[in-house]
């Protein structure tokens, strides 16, 4: 048995080390069961930490 382990769904969301925010495609919605669970618009991680470094 691998000691790796896969996250899908709401899991993915609360750990951060897989958490990418607005920035997952469409496929990677779907492949990790996250689709519906985000708002609809994609966002670059760059996007993300430039509009965070905006309030600040």
């Amino acid at each position: 048995m691998s000691s790796r382990r896969y996250l899908i769904g709401r899991s993915v969301l609360l750990d951060g080390r897989t958490d990418k925010g607005t920035a997952f495609s469409i496929e990677e919605r779907q492949a990790l069961r996250i689709h519906g669970l985000l708002p609809p618009s994609i966002a670059t991680i760059e996007l993300q930490v430039e509009r965070f470094m905006e309030t600040l």
